[in-house]
């Protein structure tokens, strides 16, 4: 079961997304003079937990993450994470899924 193991490349991206999040509400919540809701800090970390299969499973992880993007907009959640943790679901995908998992045919198999 090693395979699913997250790799610690993966673990500090989810990490770097987390704490870029975690500042930028902090700056906007200052700067507006408001306090962040429980929801919003909770979903920062909610959103960064899939990107540590990034590499495994890129084009899970982006489908896990749009999901989730959605759920905290249902929700109300005001962060920025959506915003990062959607940024590194795609850069995921770009840098390492392989052809013919996004949808479209491998040069191969033309």
């Amino acid at each position: 079961m090693t395979g699913w193991l997250p790799r610690p490349g993966d673990v500090l991206v989810a990490g770097l997304v987390a704490a870029m999040s975690v500042v930028a509400l902090a700056v906007h919540a200052d700067s507006a003079g408001v306090t962040p809701t429980a929801l919003g800090w909770v979903s920062i970390f909610v959103l960064a937990a899939p990107l540590i299969w990034r590499r495994r499973a890129p084009v899970v992880v982006f489908w896990v993450t749009a999901a989730l993007v959605v759920a905290s907009s249902l929700a109300g959640a005001d962060s920025p994470a959506p915003l990062f943790a959607s940024l590194a679901a795609v850069y995921g995908i770009a840098r390492h899924a392989r052809a013919g998992t996004c949808g479209r045919s491998s040069p191969a198999s033309r």
